[in-house]
């Protein structure tokens, strides 16, 4: 009869409760854990230098001839690799799933260069999933030496040279798996048409992250990515000149496209009817007013079926500009669930918006599930209870509502409000809006919305600690996290704090809800 430690799965479930120096010590322990401990610790993500330290001690030296301007030592091969040394080498890099090459991996760089070239088997790292490489590309030469079919993922971060370019032809031929990929500053001043069209070979490429500059007319040659379905441009003045419009059969996968600041209309992309027949998700890092009407305006005529729109907006300072921006998202009203929008500038409107007078035109869509405004300061949005009737009559699919609240204790929807909000929106699970508790109108007759969970309440102003903590604890059963305002004066700071106790809310100031996740999960690139 075998015992536990026989039963190789019981053996990796334990290990993956375990963090790298107790997985390193496991698998010296015993020979049932050795392998399930070292499958796991070289498949987490690992930098060349550590493991460049598991060959033998007697195969690697300083080089003697050190290069100009060398922050360290490099190392190189002290002999050469006999027969016996490669199943003690592939022992560890076999197992390797992410692999780091940043900073002083350099230095090693040359050890690993000539072990590439002598050891003799198909790839260095044949189970490799993820690189980053963040030094010269050159350094490494050819990387079908390393990387085998499997690979999935490449980024090319900072300090990487343009020379790196030369790479794409190579994977194209040797990882057909690959899907996706990232350039960042330093690999490149200007991706040119040819290597833009390079890409075009990845039959499987669904993500390309770009962080440099780019022109209209390699943004075509993307849009014939067979498989691409999320393109994305971050940092600051990634578009150059945009001349050419999208042809109307251009990205015929992609659905979430980020697009950099836009801060004047020349630099809104000019899409053709068609574009983007399956685009779900726009995220925009920066929008003025000017460049909104012609942005959303394109959006409108190549994708018809938008689901989610997230913006930081620049210069918005009107109410208008927001009643403008708010009428165009209503062209997606059968479609749109999601809106994210942060206005962080200082509106010339004084005193408080009323979420009727900026935001009616989202009333119309009527599938919202979330929506989250940061407006202000000091302006800031504020509700009233026939606002909160119309939120609940018009969303029924709600389940998180967050409105920057107002910095003053007045206005703000009732504990009225409140309920009949939570009761027409039974999957509300948090809210962060403006209310007003001055005190509980009536005693609950029971639970209205066993959903919600987390609760800001702003400004609210309270009497009576007790009564509010029983009205939440009767009305919304499952209320775990209330939050006041941490500018709230005494002795309001106090009473909200003696609510948290009554609801049991033991967490901390900085300890938020978990925002809703995206139906598709993101890649996390670091």
């Amino acid at each position: 009869m075998e015992t536990p430690l026989h039963v190789s799965e019981i053996c990796s479930v334990i290990c993956e409760y375990l963090n790298s120096r107790s997985l390193s010590r496991l698998a010296r322990t015993t020979s049932a854990f050795r392998d399930p401990a070292l499958d796991i610790l070289y498949g987490r993500t690992i930098n060349i230098e550590t493991l460049m330290r598991c060959l033998p001690s007697d195969l690697l030296t300083v080089q003697r001839e050190v290069p100009k301007n060398a922050a360290s030592l490099p190392l190189v091969l002290s002999r050469n690799i006999v027969e016996g040394d490669v199943p003690k080498i592939m022992r560890y890099f076999q197992r390797v799933k992410r692999l780091c090459l940043f900073g002083n991996g350099a230095i090693w760089i040359p050890a690993l260069r000539e072990l590439a070239s002598n050891v003799r088997v198909p790839y260095l790292f044949p189970n490799i999933r993820h690189v980053w490489i963040g030094i010269s590309a050159a350094l490494l030469l050819d990387p079908s030496l390393y990387f085998g079919p499997d690979a999935q993922t490449v980024s090319f971060q900072s300090n990487v040279e343009e020379v790196g370019y030369s790479w794409l032809p190579i994977l194209s031929k040797h990882c057909s798996a690959l899907q996706r990929m990232r350039f960042s500053p330093g690999f490149g001043v200007n991706m040119s048409f040819e290597t833009s069209s390079l890409l075009t070979s990845f039959q499987k490429l669904i993500e390309v992250v770009l962080i440099l500059p780019i022109s209209s007319s390699d943004f075509q040659i993307l849009g014939t990515c067979p498989a691409l379905q999320k393109l994305e441009f971050d940092g600051q003045n990634v578009l150059n000149s945009w001349d050419i419009e999208v042809p109307s059969l251009g990205f015929p996968s992609l659905r979430r496209l980020k697009l950099p600041r836009l801060y004047s209309p020349e630099l809104v992309p000019s899409f053709a009817a068609g574009s983007f027949p399956q685009l779900q998700k726009v995220h925009v890092s920066g929008i003025t007013p000017d460049s909104t009407e012609r942005l959303l305006y394109a959006i409108s005529t190549s994708a018809a079926s938008l689901v989610s729109f997230k913006s930081r907006m620049e210069d918005f300072t009107q109410r208008e500009h927001f009643l403008s921006l708010f009428s165009y998202l209503r062209y997606w009203s059968g479609t749109l669930e999601k809106i994210e929008i942060s206005a962080l500038g200082r509106p010339h409107d004084s005193g408080l918006w009323h979420f009727s007078h900026v935001c009616a035109p989202l009333l119309s869509l009527n599938r919202m599930r979330r929506l989250i405004l940061w407006i202000g300061p000091p302006s800031g949005l504020t509700m009233t209870d026939q606002d909160a009737f119309e939120i609940g009559r018009q969303w029924k699919s709600l389940q998180e509502l967050r409105i920057l609240l107002s910095t003053t204790t007045e206005g703000g929807i009732s504990l009225k409000g409140l309920v009949a909000l939570a009761s027409e929106c039974p999957r509300l699970t948090s809210a962060v809006i403006p209310v007003s508790y001055v005190q509980v109108p009536h005693s609950p007759e029971g639970s209205c919305n066993i959903s919600l969970r987390w609760l800001a309440v702003g400004c609210a102003a309270i009497e009576n600690e007790v009564s509010i903590a029983n009205f939440f604890k009767i009305s919304f059963p499952n209320l775990k996290i209330i939050r006041p305002d941490s500018d709230l004066p005494e002795p309001y700071n106090e009473r909200w704090a003696r609510v948290k106790e009554l609801l049991g809310d033991r967490t901390g100031p900085g300890e938020d809800p978990d925002e809703e996740s995206d139906d598709e999960a993101e890649f996390n690139w670091y």
